[in-house]
């Protein structure tokens, strides 16, 4: 990999060969993608992160929480396809971020994550309370996320 530290350019890589040497960041922020990859593509991309990450290096991130794949399918009219509307692979859980992430790293935080209660109104609020109920119930919203805070050990 290229290790020229002096260097501005952008660069072109994949989330399973990322274009930076070993022991290159202090934090990866990986918000939104991992659900983007195919499931076999996991340990790939958790292998690359952590040889680009310092030691003690962070890696921070969300996936959307239990969401239902099949629910979010589209139906192209042309060829008949069925795809994800926003490319989704795959779908994850506390667990599954758990065990995937401790493989690699010191999993730090790995929780349920509702929205944010600062912009919603009396509705939102009385709804985020339901939600905030249930979730202890063990039942969650589909648009929930799940943050994960882990460090390269």
């Amino acid at each position: 990999k290229e290790c020229d530290l002096t260097s501005e350019e952008a660069k072109i890589g994949t989330l399973t060969d990322i274009p930076f040497c070993e022991d290159y960041f202090d934090y990866v922020v990986l918000s939104e993608v991992l659900e983007h990859i195919e499931k076999n593509g996991n340990d790939l991309a958790m292998v690359e992160i952590r040889r680009i990450l310092k030691k003690n290096g962070k890696l921070i991130g969300t996936v959307p929480h239990n969401e239902d794949l099949l629910l979010n399918s589209v139906i192209c009219p042309y060829c008949m396809d069925v795809f994800h509307k926003w490319g989704h692979q795959q779908s994850f859980d506390q667990k599954k971020v758990h065990d995937l992430m401790s493989k690699y790293f010191s999993v730090k935080v790995c929780i349920v994550i509702l929205s944010d209660p600062r912009i919603l109104n009396m509705f939102g609020n009385v709804s985020r309370i339901i939600q905030i109920i249930l979730s202890k119930l063990g039942h969650h919203r589909t648009n929930s996320n799940i943050f994960f805070e882990a460090e390269k050990r």
